[in-house]
């Protein structure tokens, strides 16, 4: 499978110290689930819009190639410019978007309540991202939130 794994870029209204810690390090949490994928054989890109300073109305230009899932991570502070570039990759591709990291953890409901959000990873997402790529039956993924039709099943 090829996965796209993007990082958001920083609200630069952000009036706190961690907006530009956040900006100088590195996406961990990506970087190990890419790492997972790639020993599993998969083909995975990372977007850091952070890092390269990547609007969400610039994202398609990014997106070369065709993916099999899109992976988004959001922390609340970033959870809007996460919702955006869902909807603006949904416009374009059809494509699952997954959305993890800490708002999705802390608020699975209105995560997966987004249109443009197909599944919803909480808490620790290495053992939910491989088996959601190697297409286990979602019924039976613990730690996540997804779409049945109109019914929501966590």
């Amino acid at each position: 499978m090829n996965v796209l794994l993007i990082n958001p870029l920083w609200p630069k209204d952000t009036k706190s110290i961690f907006r530009y810690l956040y900006g100088v390090f590195p996406p961990l949490g990506i970087a190990l689930l890419a790492s997972i994928l790639e020993q599993d054989g998969h083909y995975v890109k990372i977007i850091d819009c952070a890092a390269e300073e990547i609007l969400p109305a610039d994202i398609t230009k990014h997106i070369s190639e065709k993916f099999d899932f899109i992976g988004i991570t959001a922390l609340s502070q970033s959870a809007p410019l996460s919702y955006e570039l869902a909807r603006i990759i949904k416009k374009h591709f059809d494509v699952p978007i997954i959305m993890g990291g800490i708002h999705a953890t802390a608020m699975p409901d209105e995560v997966i309540s987004n249109p443009y959000i197909d599944i919803c990873v909480r808490q620790e997402g290495e053992e939910a991202i491989r088996e959601i790529v190697s297409h286990k039956p979602l019924s039976g993924i613990k730690g996540i939130s997804y779409k049945d039709n109109a019914r929501i099943i966590h």
